[in-house]
């Protein structure tokens, strides 16, 4: 299916169109691009998400394997500041989170996710978390790293869907990391699978922390902290929200899952945020 790019300068299409052409260019498998008309084609191959499904254990190296082929190709593709100009800042975690929550329809929205009670603690206190600033200098990040926009091909892993931006290493880290946990949560994994898979997260930090500077480490780690739990706030209020928009909403099925009404204890008290894995 061809898309025809919406002709306006710095319209979304076209920095869509602009950073697969300068990805590509910088190595990077990617999805076509072609004459200003972006193509949705099929990619031949399991998404991350399956390969860790599949092999729990080999969580951490999965990860290892993305962020090889991926940093030096970011690094290729910003040197000389190339795509500067067809970034998309607003899809950043901390941006997509001040948007949601530091506006005076922040708690109307929180209160349409029928979870309000639960998650206006976790919004205010992180409200009061200050993101390290991004700024012109900074090396170049995919954006919207997560398990299903990387695919293994009989050539080798496929990024779909970037969303290229300036900002600190560990963005990227945050989201895919973010994504893999809901993953967790709404999926049907057997429980020693999850805790596999959870065990094997834990080590992909612990190994990505000590390649830093033994200065650096603690503020790398929370940094990574903090954005992991804003993109897990955005995209679980997004989900829940839409449970009590327009009849009919069309949602991905773990969409479907994490809005689904949650168990409650007596008293009518949430039971928790992992209730949702209950099947």
């Amino acid at each position: 299916m061809a898309v025809p790019m919406v002709p306006k300068a710095g319209a979304l299409l076209r920095r869509e169109a602009a950073q697969l052409t300068a990805l590509r260019a910088a190595g990077l498998r990617v999805a076509g691009c072609d004459s200003a008309v972006l193509f949705t084609q099929a990619v031949v191959g399991p998404t991350l998400a399956e390969l860790i499904a599949r092999e729990p254990l080999r969580t951490a190296e999965l990860f290892e394997q993305v962020f090889a082929e991926l940093t030096p190709a970011l690094r290729r593709a910003g040197s000389g500041g190339r795509t500067d100009s067809v970034l998309i800042g607003e899809r950043s975690i901390a941006g997509t989170f001040q948007r949601k929550f530091n506006s005076p329809g922040g708690p109307t929205y929180l209160e349409h996710t029928g979870q309000g009670a639960v998650l206006a603690p976790v919004v205010a206190r992180l409200r009061t978390a200050k993101p390290l600033p991004v700024i012109p200098s900074l090396p170049l990040v995919f954006g919207d790293l997560k398990p299903d926009h990387v695919v293994r091909t009989p050539h080798g892993l496929a990024f779909l869907d970037p969303g290229l931006q300036r900002g600190w290493g560990n963005m990227d880290q945050a989201k895919l990391l973010s994504r893999t946990v809901l993953n967790l949560v709404s999926g049907s994994a057997p429980a020693d699978d999850a805790r596999t898979t959870l065990a094997s997260i834990s080590r992909f930090v612990f190994l990505t922390r000590n390649r830093l500077d033994p200065d650096d480490r603690d503020l790398w780690l929370r940094h990574l902290i903090l954005l992991w739990l804003m993109d897990t706030t955005n995209i679980l209020t997004t989900y829940l929200s839409a449970q009590s928009g327009p009849e009919g909403l069309p949602l991905p099925a773990q969409g479907r899952m994490r809005g689904a009404p949650w168990p409650t204890a007596a008293g009518g008290q949430p039971q928790g945020l992992a209730a949702p894995v209950s099947r």
